[in-house]
């Protein structure tokens, strides 16, 4: 049991799987387990596999999200590739853009200036489960051994990681036309604590090589923002508890992006969920089409 909260760390043997759980029993967060082991101390069995920390929980398979009482800007020809949801006291600020998943709506947001959009379904949902999880992450993720720390990343630089995780302390991301390289296999994983700000401007990039996903990429701001800007590219999931999250002048992330202030995504930025393959559908010779009419149909 966490004696912060009250909250309780539940491991399934079956299953392999470590559970992050409210004492009524709603899942924060959760991660797999790398093999059973008959001698561990914890009487579950489950050894922890550290390469699996970055699971959001309730809050994963978003492209976007603003926590509680923050602002939600998608404006001027922007797009969200996946699912969007704003929490409790947010406010939406849309504008001649688009969802092709899901926007999830917290019946308590203030739903402001939201005209010419194309959105795929709009739903209404409570989403304190998932700002639970984003939160629970981030508190997780300030108590991990850092496995590397660098003062500040402001040249064309390569980390190669080790399988499992890999925890770097930074004191910024600064990126003006430079690349960031983030080498590692399939079990890999990188959790970058930055200290202040994160900004990519003038095509810079953050790209990931060797099998290592955007899912099992995170960089959590601590105090500052996260910008990705005039066509700057970022793979990874990026949050920012106390800052904002932005996204434009054609700058793409591809993963997802929080904060617990304000999302804004505009002048044609994008962020693209990077989802599994077995969830994309597959329309064979339709593939491609943004828009089709069939036999007999009108297209205006």
């Amino acid at each position: 049991m966490d004696r912060r909260d009250g909250s309780l760390w539940v491991s399934d043997r079956r299953f392999q799987r470590v559970y992050h759980v409210t004492s009524p029993g709603d899942i924060l967060s959760s991660f797999c387990g790398l093999e059973s082991d008959p001698d561990s101390l914890n009487p579950s069995g489950v050894a922890f596999d550290a390469g699996h920390f970055a699971d959001l929980g309730a809050a994963e398979g978003f492209a976007a999200l603003s926590l509680d009482g923050a602002k939600f800007k998608l404006e001027d020809r922007s797009l969200i590739d996946g699912d969007a949801g704003i929490a409790r006291r947010g406010e939406q600020h849309f504008d001649r853009s688009v969802i092709t998943g899901r926007l999830v709506l917290d019946p308590n947001v203030a739903r402001l200036d939201s005209k010419d959009m194309l959105i795929g379904e709009e739903i209404e949902a409570d989403l304190q489960p998932a700002v639970k999880a984003v939160r629970s992450l981030a508190a997780d993720a300030a108590l991990l051994p850092a496995t590397g720390s660098i003062p500040e990343i402001k040249d064309t630089f390569v980390i190669d990681g080790t399988p499992g995780l890999n925890v770097i302390d930074v004191k910024k991301v600064e990126l003006k036309g430079e690349t960031l390289t983030l080498r590692g296999d399939a079990g890999s994983e990188f959790v970058f604590r930055v200290a202040e700000k994160v900004k990519l401007e003038e095509a810079a990039a953050i790209v990931l090589e060797g099998g290592l996903k955007p899912e099992r990429v995170l960089f959590l701001a601590l105090d500052g923002d996260v910008e990705v800007k005039s066509d700057s590219r970022a793979a990874g999931i990026y949050v920012s508890l106390r800052g904002r999250t932005k996204v434009e002048g054609r700058g793409v992330v591809v993963g997802a992006v929080i904060s617990g202030e304000e999302v804004e995504i505009r002048a044609r930025g994008r962020v693209i969920a990077d989802l599994p393959r077995a969830e994309v559908i597959d329309l064979g010779a339709a593939d491609g089409f943004a828009a089709l009419s069939l036999d007999h149909a009108v297209f205006k």
